[in-house]
């Protein structure tokens, strides 16, 4: 609601200047000086009164409370009578307190003076006409709560939150009402396109299912060497016994055609491209050492099952088969021998690339070249549909083959479309958690998976649990801005969270109170990250001097330390060199042991430590700007990282000055930017997880302008999207997946204050 007052008030200004109405511009703009209502922000309102309190004005803190008790609270339930009534009393309360702790006696004399005649009957103040003439009012048992800093502090947030819950609910006028219709308009046309979407796949099988039960099946492998043989001439015919067809390698032609072409050469080549220029990236070679060879294997991971079965034939079968010609049945019974041989496989193969060519019926087929033999064209039953070509010279062959070899851009390109129309996820629910009322920064499991801590860039975190809805737990709230946390994976009723004025915490979710609370180092008081080892036994801790907008920013100079902290004594242990003091991590993960700390930091490097030792392993430059989010691989074999230019990046640890660079969607890496009407423009920096992985280490989960985006990471180094996990309206910006349950659970957290829950189920 506060976004849309302040976009509201510069269109009415716009349209006034437009209209030429400058008298009431200026009558406007004097009303909006002078708005106690101060366009509806709670902490404008709370800073207010704050300031009323502490200069000791009484009238000046009365009127504002008769003013939002006749613009707002007189509007609201009756229900809500009572909290206001408590509220007001408690901040009557406070401002004798004040008084009396700034030594203003005449102030607390003259506050019973002007109070009497409508306190003097109320209960909750019958003790209170006493405070004026007592000498240790604070030791009191009446009063010595209300001297406490905790009741104070309580307070003030307790009444920003109640403002804030109030203006939410507050009804809003037509006007204000058209920001919200155009998002739900929104949101219907996007429902409207998935509707769509899904109605077409729909017609897509039923017309694959229809061409599946017309089309006759192909020919048994067995029965091809007796129609060659009654080829007349001198043709030469390659065995297809021992070849399967490559469709997923770009080539639009017909399957039978692919079945003399793609294998011999097209996969050939388009293997040996990929794996050359894979090895060249990650600084490997692709011959070579043993040692090179298990380190390529390692940073790649096992081939996929699709390219298993398209290599194992090819394996079998050795070197490239000699043609076989076709007059003499001495010439033929070789080839029709072999063919049998591989009868059960060639038959489950035709099986399974029938159905896979059925499923594209829709695509247009490409042109087939000229045949060479019409009466082989004639002869085969499945060349009415797609002609077949028998080349009279093995010369004429080869060179048909080599023109029609797929690039390494088309078998990719050719796969990611493949894995779109077969997504390996398929969504089984998907829950909304709306108690935030800012943008998100961090959105976190629990180790167990059975809660989530979420915080806002307020400052506020919130735990809550998402079965069978999402319902809140607690809500932590402190004097200072919350601004980094992290849960304990031994303890996975702990959280810690870390404030902008080096306080550091150890909050107990069960017990909904804090456990533990700590000060650091007051030269660098904003805990900016914050890492648990997987072991539990240990947690670092990023601080730096620098505001946190600045924090993140390269070339920035600033104070900055890097600590190890033991979790049972909550002392640090072990400080990290940071290069030459001038930047600040911005990110940092652990090993699966704690033994390796990875940073990435503002001045765009990448840093490993040895935690034993406390010394710096290996340090390179990884992007042109801060990096904003590194991880280790699933198999600790290399390292993912984010950058602020825009680049997602995979390093060998074995050669960490290489890279292999993936191609990323915009609005991945950040800095996030949410527009608006009348040139509204809101921008925030990455400060939680940018990527996840799921258990398997196979998929990374990834932020994005409307959703999350799931990608597959293949056998050859490439992204291929998988899944768009739609519902949000603004940018994603911190995202997680649960890799403790059978079934994935995925978390979005965006800049309009949303967190979504989606359950992923494999299939």
């Amino acid at each position: 609601m506060v976004e849309a007052v302040e976009r509201m008030d510069e269109l009415v200004k716009d349209y006034l200047l437009f209209r030429g109405m400058t008298n009431t511009f200026k009558a406007f703009e004097g009303d909006l000086k002078n708005d106690k209502d101060r366009a509806y922000r709670a902490d404008k309102i709370k800073d207010q009164i704050l300031s009323y309190i502490q200069t000791h004005d009484l009238n000046g803190l009365r009127n504002l409370w008769k003013h939002l008790d006749r613009r707002i609270f007189s509007n609201l339930e009756y229900t809500h009578n009572a909290n206001i009534r408590r509220i007001e009393i408690s901040l009557l309360r406070l401002y004798v307190i004040t008084a009396v702790q700034s030594s203003r006696s005449e102030k607390v004399t003259e506050f019973f003076e002007k109070m009497c005649l409508e306190i003097q009957t109320q209960p909750e103040w019958k003790e209170w006409f006493t405070l004026a003439f007592m000498k240790n009012p604070e030791q009191s048992p009446t009063f010595e709560t209300y001297f406490s800093k905790q009741w104070q502090d309580t307070l003030i947030f307790s009444v920003q939150n109640f403002l804030s819950v109030i203006f939410q609910s507050m009804p809003l006028p037509t006007l204000l009402s058209f920001d919200a219709e155009q998002m739900k308009m929104k949101r219907l046309e996007e429902e409207n396109s998935k509707l769509q979407d899904q109605l077409a796949a729909f017609e897509k099988v039923e017309i694959s299912s229809e061409i599946d039960a017309s089309v006759p099946l192909p020919l048994a492998t067995t029965e091809i060497p007796d129609d060659f043989a009654s080829i007349s001439g001198g043709h030469n015919v390659r065995d297809f016994g021992t070849r399967t067809i490559g469709l997923k390698t770009g080539n639009n032609k017909s399957p039978l055609v692919m079945r003399k072409q793609a294998p011999n050469s097209a996969e050939k080549v388009a293997k040996g491209t990929t794996n050359q220029n894979l090895s060249k990236s990650v600084g490997v070679s692709s011959g070579g050492k043993g040692g090179d060879k298990s380190l390529f294997g390692s940073l790649i991971g096992q081939r996929k099952s699709a390219d298993a079965s398209v290599l194992k034939p090819k394996e079998a079968t050795g070197k490239k088969s000699e043609p076989v010609s076709a007059i003499g049945a001495s010439n033929v019974a070789p080839a029709s021998n072999l063919s049998n041989q591989s009868r059960p496989k060639s038959q489950n193969k035709l099986e399974e690339q029938r159905k896979e060519l059925f499923q594209k019926s829709k695509e247009p087929a490409s042109r087939s070249p000229k045949t060479s033999n019409p009466k082989t064209t004639q002869d085969s039953t499945v060349a009415r549909k797609d002609p077949v070509q028998w080349q009279p010279k093995e010369t004429e062959l080869d060179l048909m083959a080599s023109e029609n070899i797929p690039t390494t851009e088309s078998i990719r390109q050719s796969q990611s479309k493949t894995n779109q129309v077969m997504s390996p996820f398929i969504v089984l629910s998907s829950d909304e958690y709306t108690e935030h009322h800012s943008s998100i920064t961090h959105c976190k499991f629990s180790p167990t998976a059975t809660s989530v801590a979420t915080m806002d860039i307020d400052g506020v975190v919130k735990i809550w649990s998402f079965s069978p809805i999402p319902t809140t737990i607690a809500t932590v709230m402190y004097k200072s801005p919350l601004i980094s946390m992290e849960w304990v994976p031994k303890q996975p009723r702990m959280l810690l969270l870390g404030s902008s004025d080096g306080t550091l915490k150890m909050y107990d979710t069960e017990q909904k109170k804090t456990f533990t609370d700590v000060q650091v180092d007051q030269f660098c008081p904003k805990i900016i990250s914050l890492a648990c080892n997987p072991v539990g036994e240990v947690f670092a801790t990023a601080q730096t001097s620098q505001p946190l907008e600045r924090a993140g920013i390269s070339g920035e100079r600033c104070k900055s330390r890097l600590l190890i902290w033991d979790v049972k004594l909550m002392r640090p242990q072990q400080e990290f060199l940071l290069g030459d003091g001038k930047t600040c991590v911005n990110s940092m993960a652990f090993n699966h042991n704690g033994n390796l700390m990875v940073t990435g930091s503002s001045d765009g490097c990448l840093r490993l430590f040895d935690v034993q030792t406390s010394a710096c392993i290996l340090e390179w430059k990884s992007h042109q700007g801060p990096v904003h989010a590194v991880n280790f691989s699933p198999d600790e074999n290399s390292l993912f990282s984010m950058g602020a230019d825009g680049k997602f990046c995979q390093w060998a640890l074995y050669n960490p000055g290489k890279q292999l660079e993936f191609p990323i969607h915009d609005g991945a890496t950040g800095p996030f930017v949410m527009s608006g009407y009348g040139g509204y423009k809101q921008q925030q920096s990455p400060r939680g997880k940018l990527f996840a992985f799921d258990s398997g280490g196979k998929y990374i989960l990834t932020c994005a302008p409307y959703g999350g985006i799931i990608y597959e990471l293949d056998s050859s180094g490439h992204l291929d999207q998988m899944l768009t996990i739609l519902g949000h309206r603004t940018p994603v910006v911190s995202v997680d997946w649960s890799t403790s349950v059978n079934t994935g659970m995925c978390l979005t957290g965006s800049m309009d204050g949303k967190v979504q829950i989606t359950t992923l189920l494999s299939q």
